[in-house]
């Protein structure tokens, strides 16, 4: 069959890549100038890249990691420098700690009780399948589910882990909250030369067109029709791999009103992210990695020099920062032009990091912006994707019919491949 493929991110490529070894034929189409999706990697010279979304692969990928086996890229993988220790500020006052914060005293912002409480819910998770998911309470939300552990545990700990970078925990179904828990009892690791090469050298096997913006799909007899870039191509089949705010543009209720009904489709929404990355020659004065709440502009700024890690690679000698804007006012950045975000984020970030040098002398000044970071999984979600049967010749792949990360986009592109059998 000749399949065409729309987005070349981890889905797609993933997706390309199966339904190649199966026999089919295969043509890739991508909007940007680059293949990988979120896992883009900007570079800015020997050794020194960012990457600009998504930022570590663990253990817990396990498809993923064989993938990267099989095309031989897992050496790549390195275990990632741990970051400094995280530090909340909770109305200028200081808390240490990524699980229980508390005062260099030893003074826990979480009482006892729901500590005792926290404790047996993270030993109910264990076994719960990491990455995977169910459909268990479902219609809770993630805020509904924690409140039997305690309003301190959801406003000290769970709301500031993924409020800033996903979604309000109101918002979230609960099922995404466990299993991004679960998930996190992991090894981390990063990836040399950056986290789009392993999926740079998988699109050299395959007929990737970027710079190709796919315009419409139409039926065409028996056939489906793709028009990108005013030119059109006919195909037998096609796997539509990019976030569904994206793919509202040409998937439409003419196509097929059941698919893109049952999977509520055209409500699926996604969080923005923004960060700005600054690296200069020096180390940093310290390993800083400051989260202040009330949470205002600012999620999180890290500070730390190149030894200890960063979202890529920093050369020796250098220090960086990584600011990153909290998720609800990327709709006020959205609008403005980069120099304007740029100076918004760091003069919110100095009041943070009071000690953080002057923004023009950094060497390095980066902005980085994904309308399209991460997929809101509400109440109901995991539901649908359970009841979602990937049928030809239209078959949705990406992390929103799976998990919001690397692992559930290969994890969707290899079910679609699936989907359509051999050539």
């Amino acid at each position: 069959m000749q399949i065409g493929v729309i987005g070349a991110g981890a889905a797609g490529l993933t997706a390309a890549y199966r339904l190649t070894q199966a026999g089919h034929r295969v043509t890739v189409f991508e909007a940007l100038p680059y293949v990988g999706g979120r896992t883009h990697s900007a570079h800015f010279g020997p050794g020194h890249h960012l990457d600009t979304g998504a930022g570590w692969l663990t253990s817990a990928y396990t498809q993923t990691l064989r993938l990267f086996e099989e095309v031989g890229e897992k050496g790549r993988l390195r275990p990632i420098h741990a970051s400094g220790p995280s530090e909340l500020v909770v109305e200028g006052r200081s808390f240490i700690g990524a699980g229980l914060p508390r005062t260099a005293a030893g003074d826990h912002l979480i009482p006892p009780d729901e500590r005792e409480r926290l404790r047996n819910w993270l030993h109910w998770l264990d076994g719960y399948p990491p990455l995977g998911f169910r459909t268990f309470n479902d219609n809770e939300t993630a805020e509904q589910h924690i409140e039997a552990v305690g309003p301190a545990a959801a406003k000290y700990l769970f709301a500031p882990m993924f409020e800033g970078l996903f979604a309000p925990l109101a918002e979230q179904s609960a099922e995404f909250l466990r299993s991004w828990i679960a998930a996190s009892r992991a090894t981390y690791y990063q990836v040399e030369d950056g986290m789009d090469a392993p999926w740079k050298r998988i699109a050299t096997h395959l007929d990737v067109r970027v710079n190709t913006a796919v315009e419409m799909i139409r039926q065409s007899g028996q056939k489906l029709e793709v028009v990108a870039n005013s030119l059109s191509l006919a195909f037998d089949g096609l796997v539509v791999a990019v976030p569904p705010p994206a793919g509202n543009q040409f998937v439409t209720r003419a196509i097929e009103p059941r698919w893109v009904a049952q999977l509520n489709y055209e409500q699926v929404r996604y969080s923005g992210q923004c960060r700005l990355y600054l690296a200069m020659p020096g180390d940093a004065p310290a390993r800083i990695h400051r989260r202040p709440l009330p949470m205002g502009p600012i999620a999180s700024v890290e500070w730390q020099s190149s030894a200890d890690g960063a979202w890529g690679s920093c050369p020796p000698g250098w220090q960086w920062a990584l600011i990153c804007a909290n998720e609800a006012h990327n709709d006020r950045l959205n609008p403005l032009p980069d120099f304007e975000v740029t100076t918004r984020l760091y003069q919110a970030a100095s009041k943070i990091v009071p000690e953080l040098p002057p923004l023009d002398t950094w060497k390095v000044k980066h902005l980085v912006r994904w309308k399209h970071a991460v997929p809101v999984m509400p109440p109901g979600h995991f539901t649908r994707l359970a009841n979602y049967a990937r049928r030809p010749p239209i078959v949705f792949a990406g992390d929103w019919t799976h998990q919001a990360c690397v692992e559930g986009a290969v994890r969707s592109g290899e079910a679609a491949a699936e989907a359509f059998g051999p050539g």
